[in-house]
């Protein structure tokens, strides 16, 4: 399967790990497979934005979730539809949410990023390349949790 034919079935697979001290949420692509090509895809952007997080790890201000909300539906829409990159996964815990993004080309993104971010006080966020392609983290970190 292709890269562009997963973006636009969009199918998610949810996973909640729970202990007596945080909770952990991974949003997935269920149909993200290791043994596809993603050789067009090599760039990875990570997206971590922190917050003020109650015992469990989660959010305390329940607001902060609609903002990552509208920040990731915007990205996505702007990112995802001419197939330049695609949202891999999301991970939140202890204080913070990342999204994984592979992407084509590290520059169009941050174009498209500072579009999207532009409007009204700037998002909390810092993003981090990954040296390698990005896929190797998803398949161990993300994928794996919930395969």
């Amino acid at each position: 399967m292709k890269v562009e034919e997963i973006i636009d079935n969009d199918r998610w697979a949810v996973v909640e790990k729970s202990s007596d001290s945080e909770k952990i949420f991974i949003r997935f692509r269920n149909e993200l497979k290791p043994e596809y090509d993603y050789s067009d895809y090599p760039v990875a952007i990570h997206i971590f934005w922190d917050f003020e997080a109650n015992d469990l790890g989660m959010p305390i201000d329940t607001s902060i979730l609609k903002q990552m909300e509208k920040f990731e539906n915007d990205l996505v829409t702007a990112v995802e539809s001419n197939y330049s990159g695609i949202l891999v996964g999301v991970l939140t815990m202890n204080g913070y949410r990342q999204w994984l993004y592979c992407l084509k080309s590290e520059s169009e993104f941050i174009g498209t990023l500072n579009t999207v971010t532009f409007h009204g006080e700037p998002y909390p966020i810092e993003l981090e390349r990954e040296s390698n392609s990005g896929w190797d983290y998803f398949f161990s970190a993300m994928y794996q949790q919930g395969a």
